[in-house]
């Protein structure tokens, strides 16, 4: 099984001062099955952000922040706010590492998480992501992650208030099911 987290705390400024330049706002979505994509990468077409109405990856992504919730909750954190924007970009990096071979916070094109949500509009104060593959269930990922401590810090941490999950599957890819968890101080 494979798991990735990283955390970085920076400010708002730096973040968009590296991102804004290259953002490609498409004003007309390319669709594909139930996948919506809107916002692409200007050198490679790739998606940065990506919607969908496919009720397995929407159940899997769910159950996993529901679960994620319920076990801040039980340690005595808040709960965190669902937040689809961020589900969006989380699961277009799931889908990404699946179409171009790789497992990494850093996609081809040389994005960390926090660029990644910086290309997206979003706006924030710290950012953290946990990876997973090969993790059949949402309670297994979630297990996987609380097992190891760098992965566990990220859902354990009192000052995240929103989050957003991505899951992508290929029978064909190295890991078969990819998991994205980010977390985000706004």
């Amino acid at each position: 099984m494979r798991m990735k987290w990283a955390v970085v705390l920076l400010p708002v400024a730096v973040a968009f001062g590296c991102a804004d330049e290259d953002k490609d706002e498409s004003s007309r979505p390319a669709t594909l099955g139930t996948a919506t994509i809107g916002l692409r990468y200007n050198t490679t077409g790739d998606p940065v952000t990506i919607e969908t109405t496919d009720p397995d990856v929407l159940a899997r992504e769910s159950e996993l922040e529901t679960l994620t919730n319920n076990h801040r909750v039980a340690v005595g954190l808040n709960a965190l706010v669902s937040r689809q924007d961020i589900r969006s970009v989380s699961r277009a990096h799931a889908e990404h590492m699946i179409s171009h071979a790789f497992f990494d916070h850093v996609n081809p094109e040389g994005d960390w998480p926090w660029d990644r949500a910086s290309r997206a509009g979003i706006l924030w104060n710290s950012y953290g992501e946990n990876l997973a593959g090969n993790y059949a269930t949402a309670t297994d990922a979630l297990n996987a992650f609380l097992a190891s401590p760098g992965h566990r810090a990220n859902i354990e941490d009192p000052d995240w208030t929103g989050h957003g999950y991505g899951y992508a599957y290929n029978g064909g890819a190295k890991y078969r099911h990819y998991w994205t968890q980010n977390f985000i101080r706004p």
